[in-house]
């Protein structure tokens, strides 16, 4: 049975085991999202998954407190690597890697873990720093931690980078997609690499968490993209899953949700540097890129956030330059698209 429950309308539970008691689970639900600056900050509330009954790690029983702590959570990328997979399509993928991040500690019996999985744009960096020198820490930093909703000090998180990571250039991601080298001809796949899927992401995890000697899950929690693997996990291995968290989540694509996708894509293969996907770091194709992510921007943000920062930036219907000047854009035009150029 699953059973939702709604908080600030974003939040969706789903309890995929059936007659599982609700006592304790979640004595309130805190989620801040700001997905590397896409969305913005929501107010917090206090602590989730804070049951008295759920498993302690050995770190919380030896730590003094579990209040929040300042200080950076110090994190280090891991490689997770598999000879061979295959897709949920039947194709193989020889010399699969993916990065992944913990946070906590394992209990005795690794009754504690938590899957985070990432968003869209996302990768594993879900909370911490690499170095205390990073300006920013990973995008759940609000949320996971000691003494935070996610707490640290009674649960072992974990979080995976997807195959075909959109972050491929990032020496902060390890994946194995479109820019790794096809082991059989040298080259890279490009738009040969085989199709994956949310199925494919949740199966490379799984076969991680296997491997790690863990065989159920605490929960699964994701945002977005995220929310479609969390909610898979739930319906593709429903044994190891108890609990599932679904941050604006969707079961499936449906037929105006697959087509409003394809938009995101094409402002990148008009792009001149497109190349039907064979193109170079140096000459990727980013005014494109640059295009899209306006629109995913606008897509994940609210009107209302819109609204916000167009008051911050002195919006108005009749702005001087783009009434004098066709070529011109509106205030908030522009700072979409600096910010979109930014993360291109």
């Amino acid at each position: 049975v699953q059973k939702p429950l709604a908080l600030a309308n974003l939040v969706e539970v789903f309890l995929v085991k059936k007659q599982r008691s609700l006592v304790g689970l979640f004595a309130t639900l805190m989620l801040t999202i700001h997905c590397q600056g896409i969305a913005g900050e929501l107010e917090d509330t206090s602590s989730l998954l804070s049951s008295s009954k759920a498993p302690s790690s050995e770190a919380a029983s030896s730590s003094p407190s579990a209040s929040h702590s300042n200080a950076a959570l110090m994190v280090e990328k891991r490689v997770f690597e598999m000879p061979h997979f295959t897709t949920f399509g039947g194709k193989q993928i020889k010399n699969v890697k993916v990065g992944w991040e913990a946070y906590g500690t394992p209990n005795d019996t690794k009754s504690n873990v938590i899957l985070i999985t990432h968003y869209f744009s996302g990768s594993s960096h879900a909370a911490g720093k690499y170095n205390e020198n990073d300006s920013v820490p990973g995008y759940w930093d609000s949320i996971i931690g000691p003494g935070k909703a996610i707490d640290t000090n009674r649960f072992y998180v974990i979080s995976v980078d997807t195959l075909a990571n959109l972050n491929a250039y990032d020496p902060h991601v390890i994946t194995t997609g479109p820019t790794s080298i096809n082991p059989d001809t040298g080259k890279p796949y490009g738009l040969d690499f085989p199709v994956v899927t949310i199925r494919d992401f949740v199966n490379v995890q799984k076969a991680l968490l296997e491997s790690l000697g863990i065989s159920k899950l605490y929960a699964v929690i994701g945002p977005s993209m995220g929310s479609m693997q969390a909610i898979d996990w739930a319906s593709a291995y429903p044994d190891w899953v108890e609990r599932m968290i679904s941050v604006i989540g969707a079961g499936q694509s449906d037929a105006w949700t697959t087509a409003a996708l394809e938009h995101w894509a094409t402002p990148i293969t008009l792009d001149k540097n497109w190349n039907n996907g064979a193109y170079s770091k140096e000459q990727a194709p980013l005014n494109g890129l640059a295009a899209s992510l306006m629109l995913i921007t606008q897509n994940a943000l609210t009107p209302s956030f819109f609204n916000q920062t167009g008051n911050t930036l002195g919006y108005k219907n009749v702005e001087s330059a783009p009434l004098n000047d066709i070529r011109q854009s509106h205030s908030i035009v522009n700072w979409l698209r600096e910010r979109a150029k930014t993360r291109a």
